[in-house]
This record gives structure tokens, C-alpha cells and sequence, in this order.
């Protein structure tokens, strides 16, 4: 169940890919970790699944501000960037 579940998520993210791919290669990176990084956040049970869901996390609050910064004057990045909140991490 939990196997299905995944593949239709990321059978539903091919169009996005698709769209994502005239993205810069260190956004298209950024994007890939950070969609990771909040399917674990969801999934956290366990204090397994917590210590993954932070493992991916971690520096991803920021890498969004940097690329936010680097890529100011590109709407098309900015307006990728902003699907994701901007600070999940732990302080």
C-alpha cells in the first residue's frame, strides 16, 4: 500500500518535472531534496522516521533562502521557490 501510494505521487510529479526542467541545475536539485525531505516530514511515526525526515531536511531552510537571493530577478525560479515554506527546520 504504502509502495503504490509513492509511485502515484511520483507518477503525479512527472508533469512538474517536466516544467521543472528549464529550471537552473541547482534549483532542479534543491527542488528534488526538498520534495523528499516533506514527503518524510509527513510520514514521521517513529523516531526512525523522524531522525530520516531530519537527515533530508537539514540545510534545506538555508539553500531556499540562497537560491531565493541568487535567483532574485527570475520570476520563474522565485514563483518555483515559493511552493516550499520557508523554514521547517528545528532552531
Amino acid at each position: 500500500m504504502r509502495r503504490a501510494a509513492l509511485f502515484l505521487a511520483l507518477l503525479c510529479s512527472v508533469p512538474q518535472a517536466w516544467a521543472d526542467a528549464s529550471l537552473p541545475k541547482d534549483v532542479m536539485r534543491f527542488v528534488q531534496r526538498r520534495d523528499v525531505c516533506d514527503h518524510l516530514r509527513g510520514e514521521v511515526e517513529t523516531e526512525a522516521a523522524a531522525a530520516r525526515a531530519n537527515a533530508a531536511c537539514a540545510g534545506t531552510d538555508r539553500e531556499l533562502r540562497r537560491l531565493k537571493h541568487r535567483y532574485r530577478q527570475q520570476a520563474q525560479v522565485l514563483k518555483r521557490l515559493a511552493d516550499y515554506e520557508d523554514r521547517i527546520e528545528a532552531r
